[in-house]
């Protein structure tokens, strides 16, 4: 049956650390007074109900909150600043514990908050994909958080403006950023930003320009999704010569060109399980892959 859940029912659970509700039928919306003595909490998940309308800025007050997950839902509106801040200046304890925030399958709209990660440079896990967020896309947002970064899914958007990373995230290890609306060329040296880099995955946009040898570079690199974009340019032997971990490479639905006997012979690409180059202007004969 539908369970509506509504009211205070946290007052007196003043050292109440974790409340998870998770993959119930919860229908109603988030109260404010819901959390007014639940300071303490250090993780909180309402994931895969049924829940609506807009997160009221409940969780500023939560300086030890760990792990948010509200995915799954039919939240609306915009991303609250508060929930990434606590609220008061750096002198007064700005910084706080967030690790992992999970607000994606809702219905958020808008552009993300400009203050992003800068009360919460712990922030590892942003899951932020399919809704309707807007706006040009600043990875600057995410310099707060750079040190920590593990995974970032922003993909099934509507996100516009270049794919360029502002700072170095060494530890960062999947970023998605996949049917949106971005444009503009790939920067060289992406690789040397990311030299963690496991996973990218930048498929259905309108990315211009050749692919940078340098986006190879990171030794663990598994999967290369860029397919569905404008790429031009050819792919030549010494692009490849540090991927040797790279499984998936997906370039088809691009504007690619040139023979592709150079790209055959490239070391490096022992691991190579799947690769699709269909939907572009390659010419020459068949190389031999064997």
């Amino acid at each position: 049956r539908i369970l509506k859940y509504q009211g205070n029912f946290t007052q007196g659970l003043t050292k109440l650390k974790v409340l998870t509700f998770g993959n119930n039928q919860l229908t109603g919306t988030i109260h404010k007074e819901i959390f007014t003595n639940s300071i303490s909490l250090e993780r909180v998940s309402f994931e895969s109900n049924m829940l609506s309308g807009s997160i009221p800025d409940v969780f500023q007050k939560m300086i030890q909150l760990r792990d948010i997950r509200l995915g799954q839902n039919k939240f609306i509106s915009t991303i609250p600043a508060s929930l990434f801040n606590s609220g008061k200046t750096r002198s007064e304890g700005a910084t706080r514990s967030l690790t992992k925030c999970d607000l994606h399958g809702n219905a958020f709209t808008g552009e993300l908050p400009g203050t992003l990660t800068k009360g919460v440079p712990f922030l590892k896990y942003l899951y932020l994909h399919d809704n309707r967020l807007t706006g040009n896309l600043d990875t600057e947002l995410f310099c707060g958080a750079a040190n920590s970064f593990i995974d970032i899914r922003l993909n099934n958007n509507s996100f516009t403006g270049n794919f360029k990373i502002q700072c170095l995230m060494e530890n960062l290890e999947l970023i998605s950023l996949a049917s949106n609306n971005l444009t503009g060329p790939l920067e060289d040296g992406i690789g040397h930003k990311l030299p963690r880099l496991r996973e990218i995955h930048l498929f259905d946009n309108k990315l211009s320009s050749t692919i940078p040898t340098t986006i190879f570079d990171p030794t663990n690199l598994t999967a290369i999704l860029m397919y569905n974009n404008q790429l031009t340019g050819s792919l030549t032997a010494n692009m490849f010569n540090g991927a040797s971990h790279l499984e998936h490479l997906y370039l088809n639905g691009n504007k690619l060109s040139g023979k592709l006997d150079d790209f055959v012979s490239a070391k490096g690409l022992e691991a190579l399980k799947k690769l699709r180059l269909e939907y572009n202007s390659f010419s020459g004969t068949i190389p031999d892959f064997t």
